[in-house]
């Protein structure tokens, strides 16, 4: 890796602040219990954990906003959350940060998507989860709240550079949404990958594209096979295939693809909410003017910084900048 790569690179990420960008879907709720495991209860064969505390932080479309939060963008979040304890939290989390919650739609009757993680360990040491529990809405989105997120999209399109679609299932991130904007538009779907046709970008894991493609990505060749097959199904024009600890793949529409081996070499703590990081710095690298490689390699950097760390994380443009200047972008 040259000077100037590492210049160029380094100047995209300086550019991030202030950019306008939307996020438009499923707002989640990540609630971490902390507790002390102290001994096996007379009940049962489990653990008796003393409670030690507990925080709620934004996870789903509400983590992908919270990294484009901290790294300096102007973010407009958009979706819907339940006039409960959760939904409040989520909309005061995000006011406390400065950022714009008039896109979050609080709707009676809906449950805020809450996903409860049970940790245990020594006060000093870090804390192994032991069980999830998902609490989720029932049945469909309500009419008047799907026109809601309709109206706050068509009403903030024009002064926005970039919208990312986090679709988690739960319905808020329909593709028809997208049908009115004009501007770099950048999908993570979980099971509807080839449905945001025309977008700027896709970013499906590796599970995700075996499921879409019905075969195997394990090897480059298969993975090769599999952004070829997405290119046609999904008429996006590029598709990044987040490959865990085999790094990503870009594949690009007008001809051209990159693999890049996982960025760093320290001990994954916590992959919890990564792609969600990833979908974020592309969709902010290219609604900056950065080319698909560029934006797709501090991506790749930014993975490589918060599955370092406990929980849905964040990074800051200086620590972005320092994982770019400690090893190259490109294999």
């Amino acid at each position: 890796m040259t000077a100037r790569d590492v210049g160029r690179l380094c100047a995209i990420v300086d550019a991030f602040n202030g950019i306008p960008i939307a996020v438009v879907g499923d707002m989640v709720a990540d609630l971490y219990i902390y507790g002390v495991p102290g001994r096996v209860s007379r009940e049962a064969p489990v653990l008796v954990l003393t409670f030690e505390g507990e925080e709620l932080i934004p996870g789903g479309a509400a983590n992908t906003t919270n990294n484009l939060a901290a790294l300096g963008a102007e973010v407009h979040p958009i979706g819907l959350v339940g006039r409960d304890r959760e939904g409040s939290a989520v909309i005061e989390y995000f006011e406390e940060r400065g950022v714009d919650t008039g896109g979050l739609i609080p709707v009676t009757g809906w449950r805020t998507i809450t996903k409860t993680r049970v940790l245990a360990g020594a006060p000093t040491r870090l804390k192994h989860q032991l069980v999830r529990i998902d609490r989720e809405p029932e049945g469909a989105i309500p009419p008047e709240a799907h026109a809601g997120i309709l109206e706050a999209v068509r009403n903030i399109a024009p002064t926005m550079k970039g919208f990312v679609f986090s679709d988690y299932g739960y319905g808020v991130a329909a593709p028809g949404v997208a049908a009115m904007l004009d501007c770099v538009r950048v999908a993570d779907s979980r099971s509807n990958i080839t449905d945001y046709r025309g977008f700027t970008a896709i970013t499906p894991n590796d599970e995700e594209v075996a499921a879409a493609v019905g075969h195997p990505v394990r090897t480059e060749g298969q993975v090769r096979k599999a952004g070829q097959v997405l290119l046609d199904q999904s008429g996006v024009e590029n598709v990044i295939i987040t490959r865990g600890n085999q790094g990503m793949a870009l594949f690009k529409r007008e001809g051209g693809e990159l693999f890049l081996a996982a960025s760093g070499t320290e001990e994954v703590t916590d992959v919890t909410g990564a792609g969600d990081t990833v979908t974020g710095v592309l969709a902010l690298a290219l609604a900056g003017g950065a080319s698909p490689e560029d934006a797709t390699a501090l991506a790749n950097h930014a993975a490589g910084v918060v599955v370092t760390r406990a929980g849905a994380a964040t990074l800051t443009r200086d620590e972005l900048k320092e994982k770019v200047e400690a090893g190259p972008p490109f294999s």
